[in-house]
């Protein structure tokens, strides 16, 4: 149980350390430059004038919804090695956007100060989870 526990939190750490909104309400032009300074941190899986999907090294896939130019949503998929680790994975996930964040419900929270709704969700079938922030105003 301890080596599961350890695995977990060695797993999570990186998540919740990224978890902060890397492109959200930046530009276009802003987050295809950032993008394009990190090569090979950050590669191009499609650009569009609507959305722009990136995979970072991590593992992470953040896929940045524009409106007027500017990122208003940002969806970022997190994958997990095992349906085991992903809900411990969620747990940690849920209880440090709680320690940040303003929870307003199950799974969502509001963070005030950047105009961000923020929601989590799993993806059991592909052992993934799903943070996805979406700006308010």
């Amino acid at each position: 149980m301890r080596k599961l526990l350890l695995a977990t939190a060695i797993f999570i750490i990186p998540f919740c350390s990224k978890a902060q909104q890397s492109f959200f309400k930046k530009s276009k032009a802003e987050i295809r430059a950032t993008v394009k300074k990190s090569i090979p941190a950050v590669t191009t899986v499609s650009q569009s004038d609507t959305c722009d999907v990136y995979k970072l090294s991590s593992g992470i896939i953040e896929s940045c919804y524009y409106k007027k130019n500017s990122c208003y949503k940002l969806k970022q998929v997190f994958s997990s090695p095992s349906n085991q680790v992903l809900q411990k994975s969620v747990q940690t996930m849920d209880a440090a956007l709680t320690g940040i964040y303003r929870k307003t419900k199950d799974n969502t929270w509001i963070d005030t100060q950047n105009g961000a709704k923020i929601e989590l969700s799993t993806m059991k079938a592909q052992n993934q989870f799903v943070i996805v922030y979406t700006r308010i105003q």
